[in-house]
């Protein structure tokens, strides 16, 4: 039985996935396909610049990072503002960015120049030719619109480099990181330790562990919370299960602030509850409350046993999403989502259904999978 076997992980910058649900009969499948990978800016840094429209417009931002592969550009408008073009050029020296004879940049002549339907995000994915540690000098220009009219527009970080040129284009610098996927996964608290469920295999975090290793991942596999989250790139927190949901396995005060601060600092942090909603809500919730993401796990079994249910199709697109089709889930418990939170998968609605053990017990149209974005 396919267990939500195509999801990506987050792609949100300091954002939070919650699921209402977890497989009561052994591990899911991974959760970040080897393909979609490197969407997460695994790589050790990256670089944001402000898209400035016509010398002093705020009109987004242009985000750089790479694995080992591609370094990725993405284009992001912002406010009222979407592309219309993009053009890029990366070299290791400026004067390699073709320009004219007085030192003014030819967007038209860069490597990369494409055209939009006035749309809010694009990335490019430049081939990775230099070696780790390389500096090099990127000039990404945009032509943007919004209601007051069609700017040209330049990215620009606070070291405002500018080309030679009387005009007021500026480019900015971008170092190849090393690449390096550094995932915790955190069964502490109350979560399913190893070989949890033996009947269905080894039941290492839903076999996570063995995932990220086949990606070349440094995998801290652990009950043990880390001093430090800073060093990972990932973050998956295990529910409580079945050991206990009066406090005793609450993250402390320590832990909440930890990751809060994570989160903000562009960490990816998935948190599985448990099979249904009969155990862990408490510990689950006291969590997001703190995490101050507007989702929130229900005491609900909004579906039973997937392996007795037709896949559920009533699937939102999004960067998380993305290819996903249906989905085959087990135990299901609802999902409050609420604020900026994004309900991503739901129960179809009538005349769906499901009989476990003679009873029909689905909650047509209950979110089980939902996305937000903590405040900066």
């Amino acid at each position: 039985m396919p267990r939500l076997s195509k999801l990506a992980a987050l792609t949100l910058c300091a954002g939070l996935l919650a699921f209402g649900c977890t497989e009561s009969e052994g591990p899911l499948e991974p959760l970040v396909p080897a393909d979609l990978a490197p969407q997460l800016g695994l790589a050790d840094g990256e670089v944001v610049a402000e898209l400035i429209a016509g010398r002093h417009i705020d009109a987004g931002d242009v985000r750089l990072w790479n694995d080992a592969d591609y370094i990725y550009v993405e284009f992001t408008a912002a406010g009222d503002w979407c592309l219309l073009e993009t053009h890029l050029h990366v070299a290791e020296v400026l004067a390699d960015i073709p320009q004219t004879k007085k030192g003014n940049p030819i967007p038209g002549a860069f490597d990369y120049a494409d055209a939009h339907d006035c749309i809010t995000d694009y990335t490019l994915m430049v081939p990775l030719s230099w070696d780790v540690g390389t500096p090099l000098v990127v000039a990404a220009h945009a032509v943007v619109s919004s209601p007051a009219g069609t700017e040209t527009a330049w990215a620009r970080d606070g070291d405002t480099l500018e080309f030679p040129g009387k005009n007021w284009a500026t480019y900015i610098g971008f170092e190849v990181e090393q690449w390096e996927i550094r995932v915790l996964l955190y069964y502490g608290n109350g979560g399913f330790r190893p070989g949890a469920f033996p009947q269905y295999g080894s039941g290492d975090l839903y076999e996570l562990e063995e995932h990220y290793l086949g990606l070349g991942a440094v995998v801290d596999y652990t009950e043990d919370w880390p001093d430090d989250l800073s060093a990972y790139k990932l973050v998956l927190l295990n529910g409580p299960g079945s050991r206990g949901d009066g406090g005793e396995y609450y993250f402390s005060a320590g832990q909440k602030s930890q990751l809060t601060d994570y989160m903000r600092a562009g960490g990816r942090v998935v948190l599985l509850g448990d099979h249904s909603g009969w155990f862990g809500v408490n510990t689950v919730n006291d969590l997001l409350s703190a995490l101050g993401v507007g989702i929130s796990q229900n005491a609900d079994r909004a579906t039973p046993d997937g392996d007795v249910c037709v896949p559920i199709t009533d699937i939102t697109a999004d960067q998380v999403t993305d290819g996903l089709t249906q989905l085959d889930p087990s135990a299901t418990s609802g999902l409050t989502v609420s604020g900026t939170a994004k309900s991503l998968a739901r129960i179809d609605a009538e005349p769906y259904t499901c009989t476990w053990a003679g009873n029909s017990e689905v909650i047509n149209g209950a979110t089980f999978m939902a996305v937000d974005q903590v405040a900066g």
